[in-house]
């Protein structure tokens, strides 16, 4: 939904990873953006992300190497292995190989470090601008481009909080429960995959050190398994459990006891269950 690019800014609803990466680099080719973030403030969430060659590519392009870096691991393989036996499966290279194959390294990352790291150069562009606590709900086509309605995040009321926003274009980057999506293209919900997934960070000090390592683990058994990796530069490891579920949940950060991970991973070796235990903090969200 774009026009002429003299008629505003492009608006981009979600101040996520997605959106503010959008920012950056449409402000490379010369292009204003606004950001409209529902939430009033960004929030320090989320666990562990794998970025491979082509999102690491992207990323320095974009210009927050510098910033990110410090805070990244580089494994040097992805190990798969059976989970109750820890037989190795497959012991996949990375680190420079990969990089040497493909131009561009593979990185770990906690995801409110990368999330820090664009946020802090979309800051300082003078062709990005931000605004927090405008969920944009409405989008219409204009005679030069589109206008959004916004409103205060939370609020149930009809009438907008916020007067709105125009600009040339418009992008929904707001997550997988966009309302401009299913606004724009009449999509369907999306589709729970009878699958949640439990988050955790574990300080290195506090993991078996046997998996300390820089590489990032695999784990495969029936129903389950779980990937951990290191973050923020090998000082702590981001974990998450796969399983199958029955329910579904829109909340991203929902609350859950150890107990129910390691009730879920019982028939996992000893090793592993060791780095589980030292974790704490779990969140659950369900996978779509």
């Amino acid at each position: 939904m774009t026009r002429d690019l003299r008629h505003g800014p492009i608006l981009i609803a979600g101040g996520g990873i997605g959106g503010l990466a959008t920012a950056l680099a449409l402000a490379r080719r010369g292009i204003a953006s606004h950001v409209l973030e529902s939430r009033p403030a960004f929030a320090v969430e989320g666990a562990g992300i794998q970025i491979g060659p082509n999102g690491t590519r992207i990323l320095t392009e974009l210009g927050i190497e510098e910033a990110l870096s410090p805070h990244v691991a580089r494994p040097g393989s992805i190990r798969v292995l059976d989970g109750e036996t820890t037989r190795t499966i497959v012991d996949l290279p990375l680190g420079p190989w990969i990089a040497a194959r493909h131009g561009s390294p593979y990185w770990v990352a906690h995801r409110s470090d990368l999330h820090r790291a664009l946020l802090t150069n979309a800051e300082a562009s003078p062709l990005i601008t931000i605004t927090l606590n405008a969920e944009a709900y409405k989008v219409d086509r204009t005679g030069n481009g589109v206008a959004v309605e916004m409103r205060s995040s939370g609020s149930a009321h009809t009438t907008p909080a916020l007067s709105g926003a125009e600009g040339c274009g418009f992008i929904a980057a707001d997550g997988l429960w966009s309302d401009t999506r299913s606004t724009l293209f009449n999509a369907e919900p999306p589709r729970f995959d009878d699958r949640s997934a439990a988050r955790a960070i574990v300080s290195t000090y506090d993991a078996p050190p046997d998996l300390r390592a820089e590489t990032t683990f695999v784990w495969l058994a029936p129903g389950a398994h779980v990937v951990h990796y290191p973050v923020r530069g090998g000082r702590e490891i981001a974990v998450v459990v796969i399983t199958t579920a029955t329910e579904a949940n829109r909340d991203w950060s929902q609350s859950v006891t150890a107990a129910w991970v390691l009730d879920r991973t019982r028939t996992f070796n000893p090793l592993l269950k060791r780095l589980l235990e030292a974790a704490e903090g779990w969140r659950r969200w369900s996978l779509h």
